[in-house]
């Protein structure tokens, strides 16, 4: 019976904090009394299960984080929030120590260190994620408490205000671990800056990592089996943000769910779309429609994605709103002048620091004139950026290419009902569209990754033997250039086509164990493989002779300077390589790339994935020295290498 009660105190007290979220109060204009009443409330139920319990102390210690300080939205709030988290944290000790006194303990049972570390920006800059995406938190704390024992059970009852991986429900940055004796439950919401309603609710993926935790990969004798390939991430981010501005409810399958694409749905719902997530890689999502999108009540945090920002830089330039961008510390590093240019010709306004990164402020405008525009660089992500603005200026907006970049936005707007024109020219294309075109719900099926397929075909390519079947890629020839480098080197690559998926071919692709040479990577591949040349110089490292990479420039401005990335990746493995303004060139080692090297990643999730991949096939095991942003991209990529036979193990530093 004790335990009934118990459990019905944790519950009212948990639902007492869910309550405060589902009302859309804010805590800031409550100058921290509701924080008060949070932590008064919680301290009684662990003192009435105290005693319910008839417990005893034994001491153990249990480490955890507690959060000071929050998002605030000015300055002078900062205070307010510090102020009453101290005092919180000053009113868990005082109860503990009522209980301490009721069990008559004489013994050190209790510790609690309070940390303070103040960097650049000051209490103004509280809010990234700690432990996971971002280490630049301002305020933090870190406690060790002791834990009840009785001789029934044990338990313990504490809670702790964390910096959550993912935004969890009501678009909050925050949530609460409330750990009890009979269940663990999460409740998200309460004690969040500003927040929302239902409305801009976005499901919780949870995905664990740990910022500490190296990856090395060992040598194997084999790679063998089957995989399907998972979303295409392109893909997922148009399906997300093209479902969220249509009329209508859309569903998608096969939705890459990584920290990328899941950004970019946390954003679409704080613009006002409906998401709900009915199974793994399964949305549905009901759009905003003609209402156009609502004033987001939050920042609009991008994490890692250049491709999320820049797309929706683009939709937000057509829609009267005034959104706050940011993203983490590689993004706001990335160049947006490229996207703020154009936008600004048609109507958008900006607010920036003078080399236009983020974090920025846009002011979308109802009244975006259409333009006829050749971007300086071959980017797709520039190319859609301009046709989503499009999609609300008035006349015809053209985009001239001098080389075709993927076209997946051309390809999938069609899908949702747009009327848009390609006209080819040679080597490059010019698109057309038509403003004052509304989308219309469909459901989308998303093809495989090519990009993510690629790690897995240059794994089974310099294995010692054996091979591996890829099914379900999406086969696109802006889209394909790793493939054919890889076949020009000597690489067998056989596909089979199987249908369709968002106005794509689908096919199963299959690759063997090859004897690989160096080759000159034809420049016309380049804005077909931009994303694959991390992993096309672990072929290159494999293969006899030089390999050589020009014209491509641009990788100087990817999540890393990718050039510079590779060619520390290859070296510290003891691979000869040549670095170039726009490329680099590969001495190959002929099949015995020495290995034994741990690749700084800085950040870079396919540098790290690739990284990973040469250590499969190396004399020795290769090591990175961070494995959490390859979750950006592709979550399952370890999965799927352990499935070919790979052998990849988590390690500490």
């Amino acid at each position: 019976m004790d335990q009934v009660l118990i459990l019905i105190l944790d519950v009212v007290c948990i639902g007492f904090a869910e309550l405060i979220a589902i009302v859309n109060i804010d805590i800031v204009a409550f100058d921290a009394k509701l924080f008060f009443i949070i932590i008064i409330t919680r301290n009684i139920v662990i003192i009435v299960d105290a005693f319910l319990a008839e417990a005893s102390w034994d001491f153990a210690e249990r480490r955890g984080f507690f959060i000071v300080g929050a998002v605030a939205a000015h300055v002078e709030r900062d205070f307010i929030f510090v102020a009453a988290e101290f005092l919180g944290h000053f009113f868990r000790i005082f109860f503990f120590v009522i209980v301490a006194a009721r069990f008559g303990c004489s013994d050190d049972i209790f510790v609690s260190i309070i940390v303070l570390i103040f960097r650049d920006g000051g209490l103004r800059s509280l809010g990234p994620d700690f432990g996971f995406c971002r280490l630049n938190l301002r305020v933090f704390g870190v406690e060790a408490m002791g834990a009840f024992r009785t001789g029934r059970r044990s338990f313990v009852q504490i809670v702790e205000f964390h910096f959550a991986a993912r935004t969890y429900l009501l678009g909050t940055k925050f949530r609460i671990s409330h750990d009890c004796c009979l269940s663990s439950l999460l409740i998200a919401g309460a004690l969040a800056r500003n927040a929302r309603s239902c409305q801009s609710a976005f499901p919780q993926i949870l995905i664990l990592r740990d910022p500490d935790m190296m990856w090395t990969s060992h040598p194997v004798d084999q790679i063998a089996g089957t995989v399907r390939a998972s979303g295409d991430k392109s893909c997922s981010h148009r399906a997300l943000i093209f479902g969220g501005l249509a009329t209508g409810v859309s569903e998608v399958s096969g939705l890459l769910e990584g920290e990328d694409v899941l950004n970019t749905g946390r954003v679409m719902a704080a613009l006002g779309a409906k998401l709900e997530r009915t199974g793994e890689g399964c949305w549905k999502i009901e759009g905003v429609g003609a209402a156009g999108l609502s004033q987001p009540g939050i920042d609009l945090d991008f994490g890692n994605s250049g491709t999320g920002v820049r797309l929706m830089m683009g939709v937000l330039a057509g829609h009267k709103v005034r959104a706050h961008l940011v993203g983490d510390t590689s993004l706001s590093g990335r160049p947006m002048a490229r996207v703020i240019d154009p936008l600004e010709q048609m109507g958008a306004r900006f607010e920036h620091s003078g080399d236009k990164t983020l974090p920025l402020i846009e002011h979308g405008s109802g009244a975006l004139e259409a333009l006829e525009y050749t971007p300086p660089h071959a980017s797709a992500q520039v190319k859609s950026c301009i046709l989503l603005a499009s999609l609300r200026a008035s006349g015809i907006t053209v985009v001239h290419e001098a080389r075709r970049t993927r076209d997946h936005t051309e390809k999938m707007l069609r899908g949702f009902g747009v009327d848009i024109k390609t006209k080819s020219d040679g080597a490059g294309s010019s698109v057309y569209l038509k403003g004052g075109q509304t989308l219309v719900a469909r459901n989308t099926r998303v093809p495989g990754d090519p990009s993510s397929v690629a790690f897995l075909a240059a794994t089974a390519m310099i294995s010692r033997q054996g091979g591996a079947l890829i099914e379900g890629v999406m086969s696109n020839d802006t889209r394909d250039g790793f493939f054919r480098a890889a076949a020009l080197m000597g690489a067998s690559v056989g596909a089979e086509d199987i249908g369709e998926a968002a106005g794509e071919r689908l096919i199963d692709m299959s690759f063997e164990s090859a004897v690989l040479r160096g080759c000159a990577v034809p420049t016309d591949l380049v804005a077909s493989m931009i994303d694959e040349f991390p992993v096309l110089a672990v072929l290159a490292a494999f293969a006899k002779g030089d390999t050589i990479v020009s014209g491509a420039a641009e990788l100087r401005v990817k999540e890393s300077d990718r050039i510079k990335a590779v060619v520390a990746m290859l070296r510290v493995n003891g691979v000869e390589v040549d670095e170039h303004p726009d490329g680099f060139t590969v001495q190959g080692c002929d099949g015995e790339v020495p290995g034994g090297g741990v690749v700084a990643t800085h950040h870079d999730h396919r540098i790290a994935m690739s990284a990973l991949v040469m250590g499969s096939a190396a004399q020795k095991p290769v090591s990175i020295d961070d494995a959490a942003m390859i979750a950006t991209s592709y979550p399952g990529f370890r999965a799927d290498m352990l499935a070919l036979g790979a052998d990849i193990r988590e390690t500490k530093p």
